[in-house]
Parts: C-alpha cells; structure tokens; sequence
C-alpha cells in the first residue's frame, strides 16, 4: 500500500476543519435519522463551529493558531 501526501492546497487550515467538521455533523445526522433516534440524538439541524474554531485555535491550544 503506498502513501499519499496531503496537497499544500488541503492543508490543515481552520477552512479545512470546519468543512471536514460540516461533513462529520451531516453524516452523524444522517446516521441518527436512520437509526430513528429519539429527537435526532439532540443533534442540531445545522453545523455551527465550535468557538475554539472560529477564534483560530485548535484542540488543546492556548493561543491562536500561526498563520
């Protein structure tokens, strides 16, 4: 099995953490719908970023992500 290297283009940048973050929500959503789950698992409709997010930081950082 090879590996592959991410593109500098997909890098792990706050974009790109939140998108894969809309994908994980969407997909869990989708999931508790069709396991019927009561009141969607108290899942919200949408996918709002978390506030470490939108400030630039990421799990466990103390201080804004470097550009």
């Amino acid at each position: 099995m090879s590996s592959s290297t991410i593109p500098s283009s997909l890098s792990n940048t706050d974009k790109t953490r939140e998108e894969n973050l809309t994908v994980l929500h969407a997909v869990s959503l989708a999931l508790v719908k069709q396991l019927g789950c009561e009141n969607d698992a108290d899942l919200p409709t949408t996918f709002t970023a978390p506030p470490e997010l939108d400030n630039g930081l990421t799990a466990g950082d103390d201080k804004p992500a470097s550009p």
